[in-house]
Order: structure tokens, then C-alpha cells, then sequence
């Protein structure tokens, strides 16, 4: 072989090599825009309706009224806003990526075809759908596959099923008989009387020689102040008997709040509660109400002394 061969074998193979690097680049700038072209094309603050639904039949829906969200199924019971907006924002954060199959067999596979599915999500304006997608099998941790309606695409993507309910015990605001603990001035239990004083909580009849248990005190105004429901009745109970425990709120500005909790008819299901600031009746978990039921003086008081508590004798429950 003479050098003249060598020199254009040599010419050759640094083409070859500039045309293979040249191509690779090439694909990582076509993977590159893939990849950050947004799957669905919507702007969250335009949503004012979202329907989720699976392919049982179980459907929610959602709607924006007065710049917060509703639940049309409960009478336009509040949704918990932070639920909402995360669900939006997961949506609205899906990139398309390659394909990882584009048929109709493979649709009905990986459970996102018209008919048969995990989720089907609507975001809509009025009556202007601003964007949908099927929800289906998941390929691996927090992810799944989605495939949109107008598309045999099928892509994986950052998501969860339970990202999506379609009950809505997944939507409630769980915190809405809660009050900020700040604003109360007197807690006022069966037996027992909170009074705010100076930045801390002292007992109404606080004797001397007496003083305050902080930790347990904390903990009773806060159980008392954020109980959180588990769901809402769709109708009053037709008869929730006496009451088995009730308690009132005092706010600094003057407002008052009654929580009554009545046991459920209903065998293990807690408790159901009825506030002073709210018509509808909300289901609670019994640990919370027996809970607060279990407090008594001897924990929030103890002597001066620090030896324990200044009433001695029998532990009482704040249950007259």
C-alpha cells in the first residue's frame, strides 16, 4: 500500500468520523427539543373545569368560582386549593420525550385507549376543552403512560394515578373547621377553660401554688384548633342523638366557634361533626375526638415545685 492510498484512507476516515459526530449532535439537539416540548398546551390560569374520570365510571369535577376551586358533586363544597394547583402544574409540566409506542394495540396495552383506561383528565374553559389526556399503566416509580386523544403517541412521564382521584374524599379541604391558633383568646372544654394571658394558656381556676404543664397545654390547643375531616355527608344524619363531646372557640376579635361530634351510627367510622360556622356535617376520625376527650387537669397542671400535680388523687378526664 503506497502512501498515496494511506493518505486518502486517512482523509476518509476523519470524514467518517466528523460525519458520525456531526450526526450525533445532530440527534442530541432533536432529543433536546423533544424533550422540552410540553405535552399538553394550556395555560393553568385560563382552567376554570376539570373532569377526571377512570374507566369504571367514577367521575369528579372541579370548578373555579370567585378565584377558588369547587366541588360540583358536593354543592360547591371547597377543594383544597394546593391539591388543585399541584395537579395543574404536574400537567402542565408532562414532556412529550420519544414515543414509546404508537399503536392502537399497544394504546389498549398500556390502558390508555378511548375505552379503557386509568384516567381520563378534561381542563376546560367554559365549554372549550383547553386540553385532555388518557392516564394508564405506570412503567416504573412515579411514572406512567399517557397518550393524548388527538395522537397515537404514547409517552412516559412524570406522574401519578393518585395525583388524579376520582373521589372526592381526594379533593375536600380537610382543613376547613380548622382555626388558626393564634386568633384564640379562651377555649372553653366539658370541664375545662382555657384563657390566653400574656403569650401563654393558663386554666380559668388556676389555683396558686399551681402552674402551667407547657407541653401538654400546647398539645391540647392545637388538637383542639386543627381537627381535620376525612369527608363530608352528602345529608344530615336523620338522628345524631346527644352529642359526645362539644367544645367553643374564642377569637381575639370577639368571634365564637362550636364544634359538636356526635359517634357514628355507622360501626368504626369515628365521629361526625357539625360546626357553628359551616351547614354541612363532616365525618372525623375517632382518634382525634378521643384524643381530646382524654385530657384532664392533673396533665396541664403540676406544682410549683415541679413534683407533680397539685390536685393529687385520681387522674380526671376533662368529660364532666
Amino acid at each position: 500500500m503506497n502512501n498515496r492510498t494511506i493518505a486518502i484512507l486517512g482523509v476518509l476516515l476523519v470524514l467518517q468520523l466528523a460525519a458520525a459526530v456531526a450526526l450525533q449532535w445532530e440527534g442530541r439537539d432533536l432529543n433536546a427539543g423533544q424533550d422540552e416540548a410540553a405535552l399538553l398546551d394550556f395555560a393553568a390560569n385560563d382552567v376554570d373545569h376539570i373532569r377526571i374520570s377512570d374507566h369504571e365510571g367514577a367521575s369528579v369535577e372541579l370548578r373555579r368560582q370567585d378565584g377558588a376551586w369547587r366541588l360540583t358533586a358536593l354543592a360547591g363544597f371547597p377543594a383544597d386549593q394546593a391539591t388543585v394547583e399541584r395537579l395543574l402544574g404536574k400537567l402542565a409540566a408532562m414532556k412529550q420525550g420519544w414515543p414509546v409506542a404508537t399503536t392502537p394495540a399497544a394504546a389498549r396495552r398500556f390502558k390508555v385507549a378511548e375505552d379503557d383506561y386509568e384516567r381520563h383528565i378534561v381542563l376546560a374553559r367554559g365549554d372549550q376543552t383547553l386540553a385532555e389526556i388518557y392516564v394508564g399503566t405506570s412503567p416504573g416509580l412515579r411514572k406512567v403512560h399517557v397518550r393524548r386523544p388527538d395522537q397515537q403517541a404514547i409517552y412516559a412521564v412524570a406522574f401519578n394515578t393518585f395525583d388524579a382521584p376520582v373521589k372526592t374524599t381526594g379533593w375536600i379541604d380537610k382543613r376547613i373547621a380548622q382555626l388558626d391558633r393564634q386568633k384564640l383568646q379562651r377555649i372553653e372544654l366539658p370541664a375545662l377553660t382555657l384563657l390566653r394571658e400574656n403569650g401563654g394558656w393558663r386554666l380559668a381556676d388556676l389555683a396558686e401554688g399551681e402552674e402551667m404543664v407547657a407541653e401538654e397545654v400546647d398539645n391540647l390547643v392545637g388538637q383542639v384548633s386543627t381537627v381535620t375531616i376525612s369527608d363530608v355527608l352528602q345529608k344530615a344524619p336523620a338522628s345524631p342523638g346527644e352529642p359526645t363531646l362539644v367544645y367553643t372557640l374564642h377569637t381575639r376579635s370577639g368571634d365564637k366557634r362550636e364544634y359538636r361530634f356526635y359517634k357514628s351510627p355507622d360501626k368504626g367510622q369515628g365521629y361526625i361533626l357539625k360546626t357553628s360556622m359551616r351547614k354541612e356535617y363532616f365525618k372525623v376520625p375517632a382518634f382525634y375526638v378521643d384524643s381530646i376527650k382524654s385530657a384532664s387537669r392533673d396533665r396541664l397542671v403540676k406544682a410549683k415545685d415541679g413534683k407533680g400535680a397539685a390536685t393529687g388523687g385520681e387522674t380526671q378526664s376533662i368529660m364532666p
